[in-house]
């Protein structure tokens, strides 16, 4: 509902979002992150579009560790045609001639130093994520802001819209009516 919504948004309450049981922080994150992408995209928000491409840098860039690091930790134990197969399509055209232990313990450690580049760049990435998204949510929005929004929803809509039984998405629909009713969303 929206009231939580103008919670998290306001106060950072994002414990609000639990509603029975118990979550860690991170999944209280990414709930919030959710809600906050869901948002932005019912109402057109310009910044979302790099929030989403560098989201997908984030996600490509942890995938692309994860695989790495699995390959290595079985490159480790034994050899694996599977493993050397995944690590060359990132890019690592090295021989991994396991016959070849001196030369093959070489490139292993090649990998984990070039590896090394895309963790920069998923720190990277996830600076970026947090300073578009601070950016985006920083907006000086005052609780008030939403009450007046509220009044003039109501109005609009001819009955009485509560934040505590609007959701976030019927909210955006009915900005979004009104935006398109006044010319402005055209």
């Amino acid at each position: 509902m929206m009231d939580k919504f103008i919670d998290c948004l306001i106060n950072n309450n994002h414990k609000c979002l639990v509603n029975s049981g118990e979550a860690t922080e991170a999944e209280i994150q990414a709930a919030w992150e959710k809600i906050w992408e869901e948002y932005c995209v019912l109402l057109n928000q310009p910044n979302y579009k790099i929030i989403l491409k560098t989201l997908q840098n984030i996600v490509l860039y942890e995938s692309k560790l994860i695989a790495i690091d699995y390959c290595m930790i079985v490159l480790s134990r034994q050899y694996s045609e599977p493993c050397i197969e995944i690590l060359k399509k990132f890019g690592f055209d090295y021989k991994f001639d396991f016959n070849d232990k001196e030369q093959f313990d070489k490139d292993i450690q090649n990998v984990q130093s070039v590896s090394k580049i895309t963790l920069i760049k998923l720190k990277d990435e996830r600076n970026n994520y947090s300073n578009h998204l601070k950016k985006t949510q920083s907006k000086s929005r005052k609780e008030t802001d939403f009450d007046k929004t509220f009044i003039s929803l109501s109005k609009f809509m001819g009955y009485k819209v509560s934040p505590y039984s609007t959701t976030v998405s019927e909210y955006c629909s009915m900005i979004s009516m009104i935006k398109k009713d006044s010319g402005y969303g055209r």
